[in-house]
């Protein structure tokens, strides 16, 4: 606290202590930022520049000023505003130009497609630049970097040579150039001027560093090897060398030539202060947490400007390996020393979070909350907040985080969890968009393709689902899930052969799997199986035997079969065992209304909806059980309340508009309903006829022609939509046109009683 206020009363002194001429002060000012700023000290820098525009508004060099310190803190839009009005004061300004077209580049590169307008922007600000003197070389790298931006690489190749011809040691002009000849496949031309740049500036780190991709690109593999040494041999106290031929090593399979890489810069701290660091880090990126744990405990146990962070690494690698304790450990000896540090926090709260305790749970979720409020711009803090959400059960507010976070073009993880969000809340066309999002950016991504498949046959999209499940399998063969999701997608298309030996398969590797033991049985009873489809659950009952999941399995199996007394008898071990479970009385009510035991099935149902209110599936069967017993007014706000819980379910909808269109006063609402459920159902044959009575009834005659006519031409071999076709023509005044329809729907055989009323139609129409 004490270093704080030293700091403050210095700013304050450093402000006051200006002269009272505006000029004077505006001058003082912008030396006392600038001091600041070389000292590293940015805050207060940026401050210091902000006072002196408060003196003139229209102070170039303090704009400018006030940008570097901006871009130092990392506060990238603040310092593009700040360059932005250098260049508009003062166009010519070759410095304010540069730092304001690379920030241009710097954005528009993070996400090409979201940010190309910059390039419209940046070639405006070009022209201006050029228009008031700005020096050559300079604009002509940035229109380089715009076409390359446009994919226009002859362009930027021309504009590139121009600006090097001026200025040959601008080493940002050679990577540009060799960058767009290695794209036009100018290979020998790119190789040329990357070995000629190494050889006058032996130093040019990045130079080696494109040659040697420009190699791999090519297959020489020997000659990318021999750049990197020759690049450490320039270079011995390069840490950025030594990492690079260790990448190579690894990537060869030259494990010990690798370590050895790795040891020397870990071993050496007064070469490489930030050795142990880089090396695990290195090993961690990947794949080697074992080393990894070695070199950051190593950095963790010096007294060395990296020994936090290398505790944090530590910790971090830790909770990699599922050591959640040990990691949680190290967070909480880190605070303990210094409660300010905000990653130690921020890694606590996570760790919290894996924890699975709900008094956990609460405890990360305030700290990460805290944390969010200052550092509102990260996007894993957010992330993990979220995940902290998704673990108390709150899905509605993670969401906005997760979206926030994912805002980070190359951060996947949030998209991943929104995917899972959207799937858990039944929103599969919004998990499909996110993963067809994902592929774009990660078209390698097996657990996006898996998430698409998953959310395409939530949204009934079975073709597409089998075509990515397909290709998933055929890049790993055995990827358990895709096999099951492709079997259960034969199951539901009936081709029971093909899914049979898969789910049978994958039940005997693990019996004990709900999702195995419940599809293979279903798959046993859609082909009548039914005492296959038993066994199917009786061998993991056999090992568990009071396992409330498996019997209610088998309770729902056998009362699906008709089974009744046996379903019973699982029904009342189930209620000893959970007699508060809604689902057990849910079912129980369902077996009973099979049967025939309606009193009983009305019993569980309310019992059910005692336990849960929000239970959508009970509400909405005792709707339709007192539906059917005729009790109305019970049924209707019960389908209310259905309607509440599930909005756009079609069969809520649709009997909610039956019950209204009975009364006239009824009739405007029952036609929002029956439009409703006709969209979400149009395959149903009794919400259509819903719809279509409600069009009579309002004597809407042409919707009700025009619905009966497509349900006509769907099923020619139905009386029914012909008799009501009728009507609608009858009623709109064209009798013709209804008699033909009515010796239609005769000649089809229809029942007595639908006999009867088109003979009635028939008197109608023909008098």
């Amino acid at each position: 606290m004490r270093k704080v206020q030293i700091v403050s009363l210095a700013l304050l002194i450093a402000i006051a202590g200006c002269s009272t001429d505006p000029e004077a002060r505006k001058a003082q000012l912008l030396a006392t930022g600038k001091s600041y700023y070389e000292k590293g000290k940015f805050k207060e820098a940026s401050l210091i520049f902000r006072r002196a525009l408060q003196y003139d508004a229209r102070f170039a060099a303090a704009y400018h000023r006030l940008g570097l310190a901006e871009l130092a803190l990392g506060r990238y839009w603040e310092a593009m505003q700040a360059f932005q009005r250098a260049a508009d004061l003062e166009p010519g300004n070759a410095e304010s130009y540069e730092q304001l077209s690379d920030l241009y580049l710097t954005v528009y590169q993070t996400d090409a497609k979201r940010f190309t307008q910059l390039l419209d922007e940046l070639e405006s600000l070009t022209r201006r630049a050029e228009d008031s003197q700005v020096p050559p070389p300079l604009t002509l790298r940035v229109r380089g970097f715009i076409e390359i931006g446009r994919q226009n690489l002859d362009k930027a190749v021309g504009y590139f040579q121009q600006a090097r011809r001026l200025n040959p040691a601008d080493q940002r002009v050679v990577l540009g150039l060799a960058g767009a000849l290695s794209r036009l496949r100018r290979y020998p031309e790119a190789e040329r001027l990357l070995v000629e740049v190494i050889e006058t500036q032996p130093a040019f780190e990045t130079a080696y560093d494109l040659l040697y991709d420009l190699y791999l690109l090519q297959g020489q593999r020997a000659r990318a090897e021999a750049i990197l040494v020759r690049r450490l041999e320039a270079m011995p106290s390069s840490l950025a060398a030594h990492l690079k031929l260790a990448e190579h090593h690894h990537n060869a399979g030259r494990a010990e030539a690798r370590d050895r890489l790795l040891e020397r810069v870990a071993a050496d701290p007064a070469a490489f202060p930030d050795g142990r660091l880089a090396a695990g880090d290195f090993c961690l990126r990947v794949g080697l947490p074992a080393q990894a744990e070695r070199y950051y405990r190593a950095g963790a146990e010096t007294n060395g400007p990296q020994r936090v962070t290398c505790r944090l690494r530590l910790a971090h690698v830790l909770a990699y390996q599922g050591r959640s304790a040990e990691a949680l450990k190290i967070a909480d000896e880190i605070l303990e020393e210094d409660r300010s540090n905000l990653e130690a926090r921020h890694l606590r709260g996570a760790l919290l979070v894996e924890t699975g305790s709900r008094k956990a749970i609460q405890e990360a979720t305030a700290e990460l909350e805290a944390l969010v409020l200052r550092q509102r711009d990260n996007p894993v803090l957010r992330y993990n907040l979220a995940r902290a959400y998704v673990a108390a059960g709150d899905l509605d507010r993670a969401i906005p985080h997760l979206l926030e976070a994912a805002q980070v073009r190359e951060y996947l993880a949030p998209r991943y969890e929104l995917g899972r969000i959207y799937l858990a809340k039944q929103q599969p066309e919004l998990a499909v968009q996110l993963a067809s999002e994902i592929l774009e950016l990660h078209p390698a991504s097996i657990t996006a393709a898996m998430l698409k498949a998953t959310a395409l046959l939530e949204t009934k999209n079975a073709h597409q689902a089998r075509q990515i499940l397909e290709q998933v399998l055929r890049r790993q063969p055995g990827n358990r899930q895709a096999q099951f999701l492709l079997a259960s997608l034969d199951v539901r298309e009936k081709r029971y052969r093909e899914a049979e030996p898969v789910l049978r398969r994958l039940y005997e590797s693990a019996p004990e799997q709900p999702q195995y033991w419940w599809n293979l049985s279903q798959l046993y009873l859609a082909q009548g199986r039914v005492e296959q489809a038993l066994e199917i659950l009786n061998r993991p009952l056999r090992d568990n035997p009071r396992s409330p999941e498996l019997l209610l399995a088998r309770a729902t199996v056998a009362a699906n079969a008709r089974r009744f007394d046996a379903a019973l008898r699982d029904f009342e071990q189930l209620l000893e065992l959970a007699p508060n479970d809604a689902r057990v009385h849910e079912r129980l009510a369902t077996t009973y209304y099979f049967r025939g035991d309606l009193r009983s099935a009305e019993a569980h149902y309310r019992r059910a909806l005692e336990l849960d209110r929000n239970n959508a599936t009970a509400t909405l069967r005792l709707a339709l059980l007192l539906g059917e017993l005729g009790r109305k007014e019970e049924s209707v706000t019960l389908l209310r309340e259905a309607l509440e819980l599930e909005p756009d379910h079609p069969v809520a909808l649709n009997n909610l508009a039956h019950w209204l269109a009975e009364s006239p006063e009824g009739l405007d609402e029952a036609l929002r309903l029956a439009q409703k459920a006709y969209q979400k159902a149009p395959a149903s044959p009794t919400v259509a006829e819903t719809l279509g009575s409600i069009y009579l009834k309002r004597n809407m005659n042409d919707e009700a022609i025009q619905l009966y006519r497509r349900l006509a031409e769907q099923d020619p071999r139905r009386p029914r939509w012909l008799s009501q076709l009728a009507q609608a023509y009858l009623q709109k005044g064209d009798p013709s046109q209804a008699i033909r329809q009515l010796e239609r729907a005769l000649a089809l055989r229809p029942s007595p009683e639908e006999e009867k009323r088109i003979r009635t139609l028939l008197e109608q129409a023909r008098r």
